[in-house]
């Protein structure tokens, strides 16, 4: 496990070292609370809000949390991609593609960063899976899988791997079991905890798809 020092912990406005720390050693609650903190003491900071929304829809379930605290970060950073990309992504959680995708179109896409379009195109491509659009959810997903990995993106690869494979487990694909092995054991030697815990998160998720279809998980 990594830790950072005790010391180091204990001076004032030390959220954003605390807020690395829960994130380094996978306490997803405690990262939630200093990132809370860290974000009041840099308001006009988005990088706090983007990590804690990430964090809570994508490895506890919490899809609305997630949504409320990327908007919260709009108030000081209007606009920001990353954090419009978290909404969408939250509300496609919550069973609103159409509403997701709306949001996106409020993105200035000129002044996208490579990381925020690989983003914004996964999370378009999870919405259209959602909407029924399988094609273009296919399209999109293997678009920023190719572009993460030609940009030696590897975290954001492993991401959209792992989420394309999911969306074709919903979809009783013919290969997504195996689509999804493959993504997770990839996911299995990143040495972030965060990345180790999407998959295992969404290993859960595929495995319940799994048996109550009868199948082997």
């Amino acid at each position: 496990m990594t830790s950072i020092s005790g010391s180091l912990l204990n001076i004032p406005y030390a959220n954003e070292a605390k807020t690395f720390d829960a994130l380094h050693n996978g306490r997803w609650r405690d990262l939630i609370r200093e990132a809370g903190i860290w974000g009041r003491d840099e308001a006009f900071s988005a990088r706090p809000r983007l990590l804690a929304s990430a964090v809570a829809q994508s490895v506890m379930d919490e899809a609305a949390l997630g949504v409320r605290i990327a908007e919260a970060g709009l108030v000081t950073n209007p606009g920001n991609p990353g954090l419009i990309n978290n909404i969408a992504f939250g509300l496609v959680v919550l069973g609103k593609p159409e509403e997701a995708l709306k949001v996106i179109e409020n993105v200035d896409r000129t002044q996208l960063n490579q990381t925020e379009a690989i983003c914004l195109f996964a999370t378009i491509g999870m919405a259209n899976f959602r909407l029924g659009k399988v094609e273009d959810g296919t399209r999109q997903y293997e678009q920023a899988i190719e572009a993460a990995k030609r940009a030696g993106l590897h975290d954001l690869e492993t991401l959209a791997a792992l989420y394309f494979a999911r969306e074709r487990v919903l979809q009783d694909h013919p290969v997504a079991m195996e689509q999804f092995r493959k993504a997770h054991q990839a996911a299995e030697k990143n040495p972030g905890a965060f990345i180790r815990a999407v998959a295992d998160w969404l290993k859960k998720e595929v495995t319940d798809i799994a048996v109550k279809r009868g199948g082997n998980p």
